[in-house]
């Protein structure tokens, strides 16, 4: 007999007690702000978040979750089967999610990138503030930009809806931390670590559990998943007790409650990518019986295409707000909801210490990358990720040379420039259909909306993160960088430069020594880039790198350094370099630069290093800088 079935279902029974008055049943009036009876004109909205999982509920049909309170809200809840962050990683999804914009659009795709944005962009809450709200934020922002105005009330650890004045509606935001990516690193001692307050019966056997197929089936992988699920299962405790709440004090016929997770969970392949892994989130919402008419709520399990972008704009819907203009992304419920979109789109670049460049578009069926820096390895070295017990296992794998099939084209040293997966039949995207005929037409499709959606929201990811930065102090923000007449234009140009530098074809050697003269830095930037990967492979293009280590930007001057180390000549660059990471330069100039010179063959990079040891580097560079120093360092 299994003792776990049979907790699970008595805690079960216990959890709809909670969440009854959600909608199988009425609930006693005890909160002075609803004493006149009946709904009141302006709902209050409950939000309850997690961090680093999937949609790994019950409810959603993982064997594994034990998740009776979240499974007994489902019933009369709206499950979202395809909700998507814009990106894989915390802080730019959440930069998307606050703004109802694509991080892309605005400059805060780079992790904890600090984009200024203009004055009239402002945090959604903001309206439902200036608009009687109450609003409150338990508690973690990390926007990828500085808050303007004052979208909260209160944003803390004590932050509480119960705080309001009497009468005043409410939206209120807890955010549980326990399933983040950091609390899996103690799953190396399952046995002697289990998180509050699961009883014995709801641990997880690693060796029971149903381990995903992208994952290579070894004790560190089943014991990191079976660690995900128990904090999953910890997280329901944290629903019920918000419910709780909300029932105690009556006020469950006036509050929409939505719960949901931040992106995928957080293991290899999954947080910080593009593919369903990273970005495919849990999503539950429930609409009291007194309100569901008006706005079109019917309970059960949704497929639409919903974005995290638009959870603004339908909170604004619901609460009948005017949506401002600005904000790309559209409402998903409420009585003004319009067509359900066609496509989700995302967008990566710099993780933490590595820059990168990835951008994604997704049908109900299908998925389509571009990874622009094709150079590069799929798993970079991010010393937060590299923390991971299953990464440091694959890091073990690739060693070897012994990898799973699912997981070994995630392995290599170098990435296609174009991914497609059905995501029906390979709900993990393992493998890459991309260049096979029969899907064709359906990938050029989703090539040309990915085109038009990056031209239409001026994706500023194709200029390179010191450029960005410096244009940006002079226009008053990144959002303004492509707006302007003619942006257009030279929006296509940058994504032609872009593409050409991720092919590095040397049928296109003519063009980017062409481009290379460009007098836009950008074009000239991706141009040396891909200039620097022909180098690699015997190309003689010393004197155009020399010439452009001169370049006025330095984006482009350090990029003709990397040519040059990947040429050979690697002492040639050590001047510049050191100005760059040693000078009065940006964050990101150091940053960039200091990633570069971590390219060096051994013996040149220890000399860089003893050159550059004082150094005084903040943000991301300084983990690069501490990579060099525990490599090279006396």
């Amino acid at each position: 007999m299994d003792t776990r079935k049979i907790d699970r279902r008595a805690f079960l029974a216990l959890s709809a007690g909670s969440v009854a008055a959600l909608g199988i049943s009425g609930c006693a009036v005890s909160d002075s702000s609803h004493a006149g009876g009946g709904p009141k004109a302006k709902p209050n909205i409950l939000w309850i978040s997690c961090e680093d999982i999937g949609p790994t509920f019950g409810c959603y049909g993982d064997p594994d979750a034990i998740t009776p309170a979240i499974d007994a809200f489902s019933e009369e809840a709206i499950v979202y089967t395809r909700a998507f962050t814009v990106h894989g990683v915390c802080a730019p999804s959440r930069t998307g999610m606050i703004t109802g914009m694509y991080p892309s659009s605005m400059g805060g795709c780079n992790m904890r990138s600090k984009a200024q944005l203009p004055d009239y962009i402002r945090c959604f809450p903001e309206y439902l503030r200036n608009d009687g709200y109450y609003c409150t934020n338990n508690s973690k922002e990390d926007y990828n930009f500085p808050k303007p105005g004052q979208p909260w009330d209160v944003s803390s650890k004590t932050a509480h809806w119960k705080d309001r004045a009497d009468g005043q509606p409410f939206f209120a935001v807890f955010n549980f931390t326990g399933t983040h990516e950091s609390k899996l690193w103690s799953s190396a001692n399952l046995e002697t670590t289990r998180p509050a307050p699961l009883t014995e019966d709801q641990w997880q056997d690693p060796d029971k559990i149903t381990l995903p197929a992208l994952f290579p089936d070894l004790p560190e992988s089943r014991r990191d998943w079976a660690r995900n699920l128990e904090n999953i299962t910890s997280f329901d405790y944290f629903v019920k007790d918000r419910l709780q709440e909300i029932e105690d004090a009556g006020l469950a016929d006036d509050t929409i409650v939505f719960i949901w997770s931040d992106h995928g969970v957080g293991l290899p392949r999954c947080k910080r990518w593009l593919y369903d892994s990273g970005t495919l989130s849990a999503l539950l919402v429930h609409v009291p019986k007194d309100l569901r008419r008006s706005i079109k709520f019917k309970p059960g399990k949704s497929d639409r295409l919903v974005n995290f972008i638009d959870f603004g704009p339908t909170l604004l819907n619901l609460t009948d707000i005017d949506i401002p203009e600005h904000m790309q992304g559209k409402p998903f419920l409420g009585k003004n909801s319009g067509a359900e979109a066609e496509y989700i789109f995302g967008a990566r670049d710099r993780i933490d210490e590595r820059h990168d460049m990835v951008r994604s578009v997704r049908d109900k069926r299908y998925r389509y990358l571009r990874n622009y820096y094709t150079w590069e390895q799929y798993f970079q070295n991010i010393a937060y990720m590299d923390k991971c017990n299953t990464m440091q296992q694959l890091r073990r794998l690739q060693a070897e040379g012994n990898t799973t099939e699912a997981i070994s084209p995630f392995l290599a040293k170098t990435r296609p420039h174009e991914e497609f997966y059905d995501c029906d039949s390979d709900p993990w995207e393992v493998k890459n259909l991309a260049g096979e005929p029969k899907y064709k037409k359906i990938l050029d499709r989703l090539s040309r909306t990915m085109d038009e959606w990056i031209i239409e929201v001026r994706d500023v990811g194709f200029i390179p993160e010191p450029e960005l930065q410096d244009i940006a102090e002079n226009e008053g923000g990144r959002y303004e960088v492509l707006r302007f007449d003619g942006s257009e234009r030279l929006m296509k140009r940058l994504m032609a430069a872009a593409r050409t530098a991720a092919l590095s074809d040397p049928a296109d050697k003519t063009q980017m020594i062409e481009g290379s003269a460009d007098k836009n830095a950008s074009v000239r930037f991706w141009a040396v880039m891909g200039l620097g990967n022909l180098a690699k492979d015997g190309h003689n293009l010393t004197a155009l790198f020399k010439k452009r280590l001169k370049d006025p930007s330095p984006s482009v001057a350090i990029a003709a350094a990397r040519g040059l180390i990947l040429a050979g000549r690697s002492k040639d660059t050590f001047k510049t370099l050191q100005s760059y990471i040693l000078g009065d330069h940006t964050e990101q100039t150091n940053h960039f630069a200091l990633e570069v010179a971590e390219t060096m063959p051994d013996k040149e990079a220890k000399v860089m290093f003893k050159s550059i040891e004082k150094a005084k580097l903040s943000g991301y560079a300084s983990r690069v800088f501490s990579a060099l120093k525990a490599k090279y360092g006396s």
